[in-house]
Parts: structure tokens; C-alpha cells; sequence
């Protein structure tokens, strides 16, 4: 089964989850119920401290899989998927809260959905968890670009 963003974006370059972006994170989200989820596990070259990925990336991650819940829920209500039908949607601010530190080379799961969703504006909340512990949360409010 082929990932929201790979449905979307095939060619998409995001540094956080574009498909064609060799050098990114590529993070690859799934649909599930009324979340989206998505596995990842973090190389070396993320690395913060010893056996521990980089805030930065962490808060890359959960900005990119907020966007694919956004992006999903914007679709369903509207019948497009916005970007891909025009009608772009950006992150205008988001709240990560790093509770314990997130493992290098160990698979992490990330779940996000939609909380808020009105015309112009959606809010998100997702985490990151390892082993059953939420390692990041995250609360992000995205807005549609104005033509």
C-alpha cells in the first residue's frame, strides 16, 4: 500500500516525509480510522547525544505527519486533496514537548489526527511513542494560504 504522501506527492521533496527527497527523513503515513500512523527508525546520522535523535528532527517528523492528517481531513470534508488540487495549507505554529529522549536505530511509531477543523484553519495533535512510551507530543495549527 502506497503512503499518503507517495498517493500525494510522488515527486514531493520535503526534507521531512518527500518521497523523492533522497536525503530526507522520508516519512511515509498511513490512514487509520481517524488517525493517520506511520513506523520510523532514526539512522546515526540523527543523532543528538549518544542513542538519541536530534529535537530538530523530532519536531520534523511530527510537523510532517500533522500535515498528513491535516491534508487528509481537508480532502474529505472538501473532495480534494489541497496542494494536489491547489488550495495549499502551511503550518502556521506548532508546540512540540520532548518527554524523554526518542532512540536512535529503534523503530518509533507516530499517530496524528485532527482535533479542530474549520474553513481556513486546523489544529493537530500527534506524539511519537517507542514501546509503548510517548517519547514527543506535538499540538500544531495549520493554516490555508489566502489567494
Amino acid at each position: 500500500m502506497e503512503s499518503l504522501q507517495q498517493q500525494w506527492f510522488p515527486a514531493g521533496l520535503c526534507f521531512g516525509c518527500g518521497p523523492a527527497n533522497m536525503d530526507g527523513l522520508r516519512l511515509e503515513s498511513f490512514a487509520n480510522g481517524d488517525e493517520v500512523v506511520a513506523q520510523w527508525c532514526a539512522s546515526p546520522i540523527y543523532r543528538s547525544g549518544p542513542e538519541v535523535v536530534a529535537g530538530g528532527v523530532v519536531g520534523t517528523l511530527l510537523d510532517c505527519h500533522t500535515a498528513a492528517a491535516v491534508l487528509r481531513a481537508v480532502g474529505e470534508r472538501d473532495g480534494k486533496v489541497p496542494y494536489v488540487d491547489g488550495d495549499p495549507w502551511v503550518t502556521r505554529s506548532y508546540q512540540v514537548d520532548l518527554r524523554r529522549a526518542t532512540p536512535l536505530e529503534r523503530p518509533v511509531e507516530l499517530h496524528a489526527r485532527v482535533v479542530e477543523l474549520e474553513q481556513e484553519r486546523a489544529i493537530a495533535e500527534g506524539h511519537i511513542e517507542c514501546e509503548g512510551k510517548v517519547t514527543a507530543t506535538i499540538r500544531a495549527e495549520w493554516r490555508r494560504i489566502p489567494d
